[in-house]
């Protein structure tokens, strides 16, 4: 898998801003099938940046349509998908897991000659066999962002949410050449003029990524809270405890269970092959228990903190790494500004600011990202001149 439009890579992507500008309307006209918070911030971004002539926007609810044309993510509702795709040059499907291959295939059927189709659902398997299997694989792209949020609904839609993101792009394996590249080529300008860095890699491989990386996750938390449930019975104050790293760990488990149910279903084989390799690390963990074999224990203990320490703090996708600095803030109004405010004062570039701990009355700590080590340590010294204690990450 490598970042598309490179013959050869140096193992960094060019952040998304390098390459997004983009001839005002170059995209054309937009129909956007599912105005939700992905449809909605799509719709956003493209005419935020003027990459899209007109953006026509299609949703089952017709209230939705209304919020979305008064918070500039459409401009122009469409009663039906026909009408919506009618003179479009690029369709993007933005529905629910179990709508986006009826919904799809209408797409293709009704859009014009010319236009061009893609989709955002998780799962890409099924999406790009239905369409391979009806005959219009070249003119498809399968397309799944890596941003989301934790609240949906095109209320929640945000024209920055694919900023720097990795946007990945599921081309049929048997028509990524020839006289599909144009397609494909489009499609990268799509997720460019989001702000987004476009990957390409093939279906199976991307429904078998997003197994290990979220669906598996999804579960385990699902899992971690189901077990707290049932032995809090036994415990009434379990969940009472139930605060900080608990939390934080099964956070994504209050998500939308229809929505949810629907994506794992979709991919339930890349699932089962991921939850395998799971139980095999957890037999080995539990064996390790079980025979009291310290040194064992601390092998992988420490084998998964080396792995998690070389994660992406808090990055949406495949970007140069940021320098990174942590900061120590009082709790008292206007702390966390101070320090913007001293950051910005010094034209210093923050990428993004993360409040790591606090706890109400003391203080906290704040994680400020730059994009290069030079500004991270100008940030460094203007900050400990100005009394805050901080440190490099």
């Amino acid at each position: 898998m490598t970042p598309s439009g490179s013959q050869e890579h140096d193992g960094k992507a060019p952040l998304a801003h390098e390459s997004s500008e983009l001839p005002r309307g170059s995209l054309g006209r937009v129909a956007i099938l599912g105005v939700g918070l992905i449809g909605g911030s799509l719709g956003m971004a493209l005419l935020r940046r003027g990459a899209a002539r007109a953006v026509v926007g299609y949703d089952r609810v017709e209230a939705v349509l209304s919020q979305a044309l008064e918070l500039g993510a459409i401009t122009e509702p469409a009663a039906s998908v026909p009408e919506a795709v009618a003179e479009a040059d690029v369709v993007v499907v933005a529905t629910p897991v179990d709508a986006t291959v009826p919904i799809t295939l209408a797409a293709l059927a009704a859009a014009p000659a010319g236009a061009w189709v893609t989709d955002v659902a998780s799962v890409k398997r099924p999406v790009v066999e239905a369409v391979r299997q009806s005959g219009q694989a070249t003119r498809f792209i399968g397309g799944h962002p890596m941003a989301g949020a934790e609240r949906s609904g095109v209320e929640a839609a945000d024209p920055y949410l694919f900023e720097n993101a990795i946007y990945l792009l599921t081309p049929d394996p048997p028509a990524q050449k020839g006289e599909d590249a144009p397609c494909l080529r489009r499609a990268e300008q799509l997720v460019r003029a989001v702000g987004a860095v476009p990957l390409v890699v093939d279906p199976a491989t991307h429904d078998r990524m997003v197994a290990v990386v979220s669906h598996l996750p999804h579960l385990a938390a699902v899992c971690l809270v189901e077990t707290a449930r049932q032995e809090s019975q036994a415990l009434p104050l379990l969940l009472a405890l139930a605060a900080g790293g608990f939390r934080d760990t099964t956070r994504v488990a209050a998500a939308d269970a229809h929505l949810w149910a629907e994506i794992l279903l979709a991919n339930a084989g890349a699932v089962l092959w991921a939850g395998d390799t799971f139980q095999q690390v957890w037999a080995s963990l539990r064996e390790l228990l079980a025979q009291q074999d310290k040194e064992g224990l601390v092998h992988l203990l420490e084998s998964a903190r080396q792995t998690r320490a070389g994660l992406p703090a808090r990055r949406k996708g495949y970007v140069q790494p940021w320098a990174e600095l942590v900061v120590e803030v009082q709790d008292r109004p206007g702390a966390i500004a101070e320090v913007t405010r001293i950051v910005a004062h010094h034209r210093l570039n923050l990428t993004d600011i993360e409040i790591l701990r606090a706890r109400e009355g003391v203080g906290g700590t704040l994680r400020l990202a730059f994009e290069r080590m030079q500004e991270r340590d100008e940030a460094l010294l203007q900050l400990a001149a100005a009394g805050f204690r901080c440190r490099a990450m």
